[in-house]
């Protein structure tokens, strides 16, 4: 009949050999009847039987005459137990014996025995009754399973509360994600946790935390895999949901790491905060199928809500980070103010020792006192605009170029050139600093101020060509600034020193102070100056203080 298996203690139900021994009939379903004889034959088996043990009654018949104990049950280790106890006197009360049906399928069945006894005491058999129980079993069972597998998901979700609320009161971002790995890793028994970050270009996911001796390493190593199909972490990143493999040899997404070589199961799960994916949860055991579908929602609620608490600690650093840059903007706000003020109240002091020589000299001064404090203006409007940082050359230049010809009836009839030279030819572009920003606007406030007074006031059309070079010398960038104009050249004079003027005071002054360099003026088709100077470090485009 097959092989089965037994539950319980079968002795602690076992009744006591009474001849008034009492069966209870099973109150649910149909029950079999059988006896069996002194000599352990069958001597009557009910035809509700055959239903029961799912049977042909023509089966069942043959066993009539034929001794219990050669039939197939009773050969089984599992049931040989309790048929000893009922052939030797002893009353079975409710035992549960699983039988493995000749075609296959697994039933249950719930059995109970009585002993007869005659008035001389001798045994004289027993009677068992049997009932199928398959249905009611399963049904325990599945409950049980129910019951367990809800008990798991509540202690999940438990831990994962936990962890959620542990990760969302860490504000250190890097704190955060190497804490939030190890806490998952230990909480749920796993064999490995990473956490991947998509990196600003968009085509990786670098590791930015890893548990054990296999995360130590594949930190060092800067490990990152590709946003693509190629591993279960860029794929849940790119179609921005979990991917789960129970069994990751037969799923074509998983790639093997040396540092891991246990990895059964893998549940990799995308980091999504206000919409956008900003990363993804490695999840792995070195059991397979100890992950599976339910684990996987629980896991996705916990790195939703790890994606939630690593954003704001990203906007806690970015607003600490503002605030820091608000307050050495106002600094260098408040510095710069200061300097521009000394630098008008120097020009306004360079030409009140100057003689006027009558109203339209005065006049003339007073148009360049206001040239050269727009330029100011603009460089400071320019400053603004960056929040304070570092300027681009050629753009101040450009710009300080067309707010003087702007003010100037011939600025439709000159054109400006500015280029830039460096060395080597993929140097970055050229950045100034605040500090050296408002000098070498003056200078070239005052260069082109002449060139249009100077140059250009007697011809139809006339050209500024500013070439702008520059080196790396002895760890620094050293600039050479050419200007040149298309007029008649500086005079002798103002060439050998014996003649200067208010302007070009200012542009030897503002030379050596802020720029720490020199100037040298001479004539090339025209006017042409160059100054030489040595950028301050500027090339990060970062705030700067004083």
């Amino acid at each position: 009949m097959g092989q089965s298996e037994t539950s319980g203690d079968s002795e602690a139900r076992y009744g006591a050999p009474n001849a008034g021994d009492h069966v209870p009939p099973p109150a649910t379903s149909a029950i079999g009847i059988m006896h069996i004889n002194t000599q352990h034959r069958i001597s009557y088996i009910s035809p509700s039987a055959a239903p029961i043990l799912e049977l042909e009654a023509s089966l069942l018949a043959s066993w009539l005459g034929y001794p219990i104990t050669q039939l197939e049950l009773a050969q089984d280790p599992q049931a040989q137990p309790i048929l000893a106890k009922i052939l030797s006197g002893k009353a079975l009360t409710g035992e549960q014996v699983r039988w493995k049906h000749p075609l296959g399928h697994t039933m249950y069945l719930e059995v109970h025995s009585a002993p007869l006894w005659a008035a001389s005491g001798a045994w004289e058999g027993a009677v068992i009754i049997f009932q199928n129980v398959t249905t009611r079993e399963l049904a325990l069972r599945a409950q049980r399973q129910m019951v367990a597998a809800l008990e798991r998901r509540t202690a999940q979700l438990e831990t994962a509360a936990q962890i959620a609320q542990a990760a969302s009161s860490i504000l250190n971002v890097d704190q955060l994600i190497n804490e939030s790995v190890h806490l998952l890793r230990d909480r749920f028994g796993l064999y490995y946790v990473g956490l991947f970050e998509v990196d600003p270009t968009g085509k990786w996911a670098v590791l930015r935390a890893g548990t054990g001796v296999a995360g130590q390493h594949l930190l060092a190593e800067g490990h990152r895999l590709p946003l693509d199909e190629s591993s279960m972490t860029g794929w849940c990143i790119v179609h921005r949901r979990a991917r789960l493999a129970p069994d990751v040899s037969q799923d074509a997404a998983y790639r093997p790491n040396p540092w891991l070589p246990e990895t059964r199961s893998e549940l990799a799960l995308p980091l999504t905060s206000r919409g956008e994916v900003i990363g993804a949860l490695s999840i792995q055991s070195a059991q397979e199928a100890a992950l599976n579908e339910a684990d996987t929602m629980v896991f996705q609620l916990l790195a939703d809500q790890l994606a939630t608490a690593i954003a704001n600690a990203r906007l806690y650093k970015q607003a600490r980070e503002d605030a820091l840059t608000k307050s050495m903007l106002l600094e260098e706000i408040n510095h710069r103010v200061k300097n521009n003020l000394a630098a008008i109240m120097g020009i306004l002091t360079l030409e009140m020792k100057r003689a006027f020589e009558g109203p339209q000299d005065y006049y003339a001064t007073l148009q360049d006192i206001y040239n050269r404090i727009q330029s100011i203006t603009t460089v400071h409007s320019l400053l603004a605009e960056t929040q304070w940082m570092p300027l681009s050359l050629v753009r101040l230049v450009e710009e300080i170029i067309h707010v003087v010809l702007g003010a100037s009836p011939l600025h439709q009839q000159v054109k400006v050139q500015v280029r830039s030279e460096a060395t080597p030819p993929d140097a970055e572009t050229l950045f100034i600093s605040p500090q050296q920003a408002t000098g070498l606007a003056i200078i070239i406030n005052e260069l082109t101020t002449n060139s249009i007074k100077h140059a250009f006031a007697a011809q139809e059309e006339g050209r500024i060509t500013v070439h702008i070079r520059s080196k790396k010398q002895n760890g620094s960038r050293q600039v050479r600034l050419e200007y040149r104009d298309t007029g008649p050249g500086w005079p002798a004079d103002v060439l050998n020193g014996t003649r200067s003027s208010i302007g070009l005071r200012l542009i030897r002054m503002t030379v050596i102070s802020p720029l720490r360099g020199q100037v040298e003026l001479y004539n090339d088709s025209g006017a042409a100056a160059a100054i030489t100077f040595e950028l301050l470090p500027a090339a990060e485009k970062a705030p700067l203080s004083r």
